[in-house]
């Protein structure tokens, strides 16, 4: 039975989040293995050995962190590679068989915010008792033309993390490894690259990614299954 939060009841342990990554558009999950990166850091540096010039490291593989946070390996890699394009983490070879140092680097307030994050809130902020809040893809834009429908789709489509080399085909790490499950590895990362390549050459805008691709495969194994049609043509001298 769960108690009532009062002065009696001590907290049981939890671990820090920081605000400033409610305005990041890193997954959920990439931000739950900072969080967890970040606590372990704090532990280290609390103990002797786990500071050098650079700051305070880390020792986190991959394998331990799937068991963490009870993800995929690709998931947590995933995260890791996204954690250092968006420099909060900073990690280090040590050799062959050695683990990675990894450096946890410190958010900063705004430093990640989205230009339309930014003018939502202070938008938010100036909004006096009583006024409703608008969106800002409902506003008006430069020329005092709004958002046209491709334009919104085209900033809906672009929810999580760029899986393919031309930066055109986003994934969560949750709808990434729903399809790696489903398919696998090889077929996934051929046909994101597929999309991809149509979305350079078509200028083709789609709400999901995810379904886009997997769209796409089911539909190329029903007409690799498509039975052959007989023909019942017959040469001369032949009978059917």
């Amino acid at each position: 039975m769960n108690n009532f939060f009062t002065n009696e009841n001590q907290l049981t342990s939890y671990i820090a989040y920081p605000k400033c990554l409610f305005d990041t558009k890193l997954s959920e999950t990439t931000k739950l293995i900072y969080i967890v990166l970040l606590d372990r850091a704090k532990m280290s540096l609390k103990n002797s050995g786990y500071t050098d010039s650079t700051g305070v490291f880390i020792y986190f593989p991959i394998n331990k962190m799937t068991e963490a946070v009870n993800k995929s390996e690709m998931t947590v890699k995933n995260a890791y590679s996204a954690l250092e394009k968006s420099d909060l983490i900073c990690r280090r070879h040590q050799g062959v068989g050695r683990p990675n140092k990894i450096y946890v680097k410190l958010p900063v307030a705004d430093s990640f915010m989205s230009e339309e994050n930014m003018l939502a809130r202070q938008t938010e902020n100036s909004l006096s008792d009583g006024q409703d809040f608008v969106r800002l893809a409902d506003k008006k834009v430069s020329g005092n033309k709004t958002m046209n429908k491709t334009s919104l789709i085209k900033q809906e489509s672009k929810t999580g993390t760029a899986y393919d080399s031309q930066k055109n085909v986003f994934l969560t790490d949750e709808e990434y490894s729903a399809l790696v499950s489903e398919f696998s590895i090889a077929v996934i990362e051929d046909y994101i690259e597929r999309v991809s390549s149509y979305i350079a050459r078509k200028n083709a805008h789609y709400n999901s990614h995810s379904a886009t691709i997997r769209r796409w495969i089911l539909e190329d194994r029903q007409k690799n299954n498509k039975a052959p049609e007989r023909v019942y043509e017959r040469k001369a001298g032949e009978s059917l």
